[in-house]
């Protein structure tokens, strides 16, 4: 059965950039699924009410749902789904996310601002595992392991792996396609 599968990319990053294309590839040749990488405007200086239109006008689909979100992309996948009450059972992973304020990043405050309500989301979230790494220097595992817990999701902490960027060496991410395969 064909899947909806999307990415949402984060902060100053773009649909190739990080791990993006090689999970792409392994899901096209190896699961014959299509992943459609967001492109969202303007990533260097986001703007929630522009990347909620990216979203809105992209994704789709109304039922067999996989989101995968990096950095701010995972914020941006809870602010899509709570816009989106009626889309149930959505599948989603999510890499270095956060919700809260990061006293590092306070331009994405327009984004963290944004009130959550995490019992319509657990509702809605059918399968949920959310990946951190211990030596992420841009968001620190903590707000990661909290988002999890919020959501109810399984947390993942890896030993390495920084914030999973390509500039750090993370052009490839096995356990995201590993945990993609258990739910296709």
């Amino acid at each position: 059965m064909t899947k909806h599968i999307y990415l949402v990319h984060g902060y100053q990053s773009s649909p190739h950039a990080n791990w993006f294309d090689w999970l792409k590839t392994q899901l096209k040749f190896k699961n014959q699924q299509q992943l459609n990488v967001l492109h969202l405007p303007t990533p260097n200086h986001p703007n929630p009410g522009a990347w909620d239109h990216a979203c809105h006008t992209t994704i789709t689909a109304n039922s067999d749902l996989i989101l995968i979100g990096h950095s701010l992309g995972c914020m941006q996948i809870l602010r899509f789904l709570q816009q989106h009450p009626d889309l149930k059972q959505v599948n989603v992973i999510l890499v270095a996310g956060f919700s809260e304020h990061l006293t590092t990043l306070p331009e994405l405050d327009a984004f963290t601002n944004y009130q959550l309500n995490f019992q319509q989301l657990k509702q809605q979230i059918s399968h949920l595992t959310v990946f951190a790494a211990k030596n992420d220097a841009i968001v620190n595992f903590e707000y990661t392991a909290k988002l999890a817990h919020n959501l109810n999701g399984s947390f993942v902490l890896l030993p390495t792996g920084h914030h999973f960027m390509g500039s750090e060496g993370y052009v490839k991410l096995p356990v995201v396609y590993n945990e993609l395969l258990k739910i296709l």
